[in-house]
C-alpha cells in the first residue's frame, strides 16, 4: 500500500506540475503577443540599405535601427496591408488586430524570436518532466502501459528539445531572413526528425536483431515462433526505404498539392517514429524488469508454465523459471528467514502427458523442497489465467498475500503487465535464457504488448497524425 500512495502521489504531482507549465505557457504567449505588438524588424533583401525602405502610410511607419544596417524597424498604426517597395522589390507586411505585423516574404511576426524562446524553454521543461516521470514510475510502477508510454515520450521529446535547440540559437544569432522557415520546418516535421536522428540506430538494431534470429534458426530450427524478429527487422528497413522514396517522391506541384505532400510524409514519419518510440521503450522497461531484484518479502512466488518435454520433464526453459524461483526463495530465507510458498501454473496441453503444473511441481520436490510449500494450479491455458487462477488458488489459504512469479527474462515485463490489469501487485524474477532467444523472444512480446492495447495506441495515433497534418497544411513551407 505505500508503493501504491506514492505511485497515486507521484501521478498528481506530475499532472500538476504539467498543467502548470501549459498555463504557464499559455500566459507567455499572451503576454508575448502584447508586449511585442505593432513592433517588427524587417530584414532587408541583399543589395539594399535600410534607407531605400524608409516609408510611412496609413498603416505602418519604418525607421532606422541604430548600428543595423540590415533591418528596419515597422511600426503598427492600423490593421490592413502594405508594401514597402524599392523598385522591383517589394516587402509585403500584413498587420492584424492587436498590432501583429506578420511579414509575408520571410514568414516573421511581431514577437516570433521570443515566442521561438518560450516554446524552446516549454519543451524543454515538458522533456524533463516526462523525463522524471518515466525515471520515478520505473522505479515505483515498471509493469504499466503509462510508464512505456512515458519513456517513449520521453525519448521523442529528447531529439526533438535537442535538435529546436539549435534552431533558436540559429535564430538568434543569425540574419539569414529564412531562419523562421528554418523553425516552421522543424515544428512540422517533429515525427520526420526524430526519423532521421535515429535511423543509423534502427539499422545497426535491425542488422543485429538479424543475426541473432539466424543463430536462432541455425540452432533451434525453423519455425513460425522464429519468424517474428526476421519480419521485425525486415519492416524496420522497409519503414525506412519507403520514407526516404515518399520524400523524394514529389517534385513540383502547386501550393496545396506541397502542403499535403508534406503532411503525408510528416505523418508517416510520425506513425513510424511513434512505434519506434514504443519498441525502444518496452526494450528499456524489459531489460529493466529483467534485471531487477523483488523485494524479500514474498509469501509466494507463482511460477509461470511453458512446454512440458515427451518425457514430462521440463524443457531447459521451463526449467530456468523454477531454478530462478528456487534461488529466489533461498536467498529471502537467507536475507530474512522467511520461506516461500511455490506456485506452479500452468494446465496440461493435448500434445503433453502431463500438466505444466504438475511438470513443475515434481522437480520442486527433486529439488528438495517440500511438498506443503507448493500449491500448484493446473487449469490455466495462457498468461493471463495463470495470473488470476493462480490469485484464486492463493486466496483460498492466504487473505494478503505478497506475490512475486518467476518466468523467462524476456517474458517479464508483459507477465507484470498483465498481472497488474489482473488486480494483481506483483514483481518479477527473469531467467537467464541464450543471448540468440532473447530478442526474437522480446520482439514477440512486444507485438503482444501493441495487440493487447491496439485501441488506445490507434487513438493515439489518430490524435497526433491530425495535429501532424493540421500544423503542416496551416504553416508556410
Amino acid at each position: 500500500m505505500k508503493e501504491l500512495t506514492s505511485l497515486q502521489k507521484t501521478d498528481r504531482h506530475m499532472r500538476i506540475a504539467m498543467i502548470a507549465a501549459l498555463i504557464l505557457f499559455v500566459l507567455s504567449v499572451v503576454l508575448c503577443f502584447v508586449c511585442s505588438a505593432g513592433r517588427l524588424e524587417v530584414t532587408i533583401p541583399h543589395d539594399h540599405t535600410p534607407e531605400q525602405f524608409l516609408t510611412e502610410n496609413e498603416t505602418v511607419r519604418s525607421e532606422l535601427i541604430p548600428g543595423n544596417d540590415s533591418k528596419i524597424l515597422v511600426i503598427a498604426k492600423a490593421t490592413g496591408l502594405t508594401y514597402l517597395e524599392n523598385g522591383d522589390t517589394i516587402l509585403a507586411l500584413q498587420v492584424y488586430p492587436g498590432g501583429i505585423i506578420y511579414n509575408r516574404v520571410n514568414f516573421t511576426f511581431s514577437g516570433y524570436q521570443e515566442l521561438i524562446l518560450i516554446v524552446q524553454i516549454y519543451l524543454l521543461v515538458m522533456t524533463v518532466l516526462t523525463g522524471a516521470f518515466f525515471f520515478v514510475r520505473s522505479k515505483l510502477e515498471l509493469y504499466s502501459y503509462t510508464t512505456l508510454f512515458a519513456g517513449g515520450a520521453f525519448l521523442f521529446l529528447l531529439c526533438n528539445a535537442a535538435v529546436i535547440l539549435l534552431a533558436v540559437i540559429y535564430t538568434y544569432h543569425s540574419n539569414d531572413e529564412n531562419a523562421m522557415l528554418w523553425v516552421y520546418d522543424l515544428l512540422t516535421s517533429a515525427g520526420a526528425m526524430f526519423l532521421g536522428i535515429s535511423s543509423p540506430f534502427l539499422l545497426v538494431f535491425a542488422l543485429a536483431l538479424t543475426i541473432s534470429n539466424l543463430v536462432l534458426i541455425r540452432r533451434e530450427g525453423l519455425s513460425v515462433a522464429r519468424i517474428p524478429g526476421l519480419l521485425m527487422s525486415f519492416l524496420i528497413v522497409m519503414g525506412i526505404v519507403g520514407y526516404v522514396w515518399l520524400a523524394n517522391s514529389f517534385q513540383a506541384g502547386s501550393e496545396r498539392e506541397m502542403k499535403a505532400h508534406a503532411a503525408l510524409e510528416n505523418v508517416y514519419a510520425l506513425v513510424f517514429a511513434y512505434l519506434e518510440t514504443m519498441l525502444v521503450s518496452a526494450c528499456i522497461c524489459g531489460l529493466i524488469a529483467a534485471r531487477r531484484r523483488p523485494a524479500p518479502d514474498k509469501t509466494h512466488i507463482l511460477i509461470l508454465g511453458c512446454r512440458v518435454g515427451e518425457d514430462g520433464k521440463p524443457l531447459p526453459l521451463l526449467r530456468g523459471r523454477i531454478d530462478a524461483a528456487i534461488r529466489f526463495a533461498q536467498w529471502q530465507q537467507e536475507q530474512t528467514g522467511e520461506a516461500v510458498c511455490f506456485v506452479p501454473s500452468g494446465g496440461q496441453g493435448t500434445d503433453e502427458i502431463i500438466s505444466e503444473a504438475g511438470c513443475m511441481r515434481n522437480y520442486l520436490i527433486e529439488q528438495g523442497i517440500p511438498e506443503s510449500r507448493i500449491l500448484v494450479e493446473d487449469k490455466s491455458t495462457n498468461t493471463l489465467e495463470n495470473m488470476r487462477f493462480s490469485l484464486a488458488k492463493i486466496r483460498e489459504t492466504c487473505e494478503s498475500p505478497r506475490i512475486a512469479f518467476a518466468t523467462t527474462n524476456y517474458h517479464v515485463l508483459r507477465s507484470g503487465i498483465i498481472a497488474l490489469n489482473s488486480g494483481i501487485r506483483t514483481e518479477g524474477v527473469g531467467a537467464r535464457t541464450g543471448w540468440y532467444f532473447w530478442p526474437n523472444a522480446f520482439i514477440r512480446e512486444f507485438i503482444g504488448l501493441l495487440v493487447s492495447k491496439w485501441k488506445l495506441h490507434i487513438i493515439w495515433l489518430a490524435v497526433f497524425c491530425a495535429g501532424a497534418a493540421a500544423l503542416n497544411l496551416i504553416f508556410p513551407l
